[in-house]
């Protein structure tokens, strides 16, 4: 989902730059400047998601997996 997110941003970027060096018309220029600032939030919520759930999953393995672990070696 998040490389879909990435290459959709990435492709109103480069019809943004299109339209800027044709002279497009505001409105176009506005319209697909909102759309790629749309992308950006989304990206950036999942980012902070991904790290999120990553930071969990270090804590899981820090501290409880090593007790479990810890437990099982010593028997």
């Amino acid at each position: 989902v998040e490389e879909k997110m990435r290459l959709n941003y990435e492709n109103n970027l480069k019809r943004l730059r299109h339209l800027e060096s044709k002279g497009a018309e505001p409105q176009k220029l506005f319209a697909i400047q909102a759309t790629i600032r749309k992308h950006l939030t989304r990206i950036s919520i999942s980012m902070k998601a991904i790290d999120s759930t990553s930071a969990k999953l270090h804590k899981l393995r820090d501290y409880e997996l090593q007790d479990q672990l810890t437990r099982l070696i010593e028997g």
